[in-house]
């Protein structure tokens, strides 16, 4: 009983261990090529401020950097 329970216990893990290091590879794959750009895709919608309301305004950022 025991050795099934450690063989449960074991494929588990690996199963886990597997799921996460498959979840770490992110959006480009593991190539790390990323996905192909496309101009028309990258337009920003652009609006104008309510003028009754001034300060009442959301900027977007987006920050990018490269680890390691």
């Amino acid at each position: 009983m025991t050795r099934r329970r450690f063989i449960l216990i074991s494929l588990v893990l690996a199963t886990f261990a597997g799921a996460v290091a498959f979840a770490q590879r992110g959006p480009r794959g593991f190539s790390g090529r990323g996905r192909s750009y496309n101009q028309e895709q990258s337009v920003l919608p652009t609006w104008e401020n309510d003028k009754q309301m001034p300060h009442d305004a959301f900027s977007f950022v987006r920050i990018k950097y490269n680890t390691g």
